[in-house]
């Protein structure tokens, strides 16, 4: 799949990975490491799999819909090993979208 988007939008700025420590060591520090994945245990499972590559300070930031309570829970655990988190997902379907972003996470991140 990747080397299809890869083929199919190519761009210079559009580099593929294709394992999680090759991407995070590409990153400069502190790594602001974006996911976009289905809400719910997806979301668990990748931040599972980046924590052991972070270092304090770096940054997962949640692009999918996540509940509130969710995002609450990821951002305690993470932030216990001084990793920054943000939900960034759409909140509230289309209206969320026209209308605003729900958003939650320390205000210290430096975003």
């Amino acid at each position: 799949m990747t080397d299809a988007v890869v083929r199919d939008y190519s761009h210079e700025n559009f580099i593929p990975f294709y394992d999680m420590k090759e991407l995070v060591e590409s990153q400069e520090r502190p790594r602001k490491i974006l996911i976009m994945v289905k809400a719910g245990k997806p979301v668990d499972m990748v931040i599972d799999q980046l924590v052991p590559l972070l270092e304090e300070g770096d940054m997962i930031l949640d692009g999918g819909n996540s509940f509130f309570e969710d995002t609450r829970r990821r951002e305690k655990y993470l932030r216990e090993k001084g990793i920054y988190y943000f939900g960034t997902g759409v909140s509230g379907g289309e209206m969320g979208a026209r209308f605003g972003f729900y958003y939650a996470g320390r205000r210290q991140g430096g975003l």
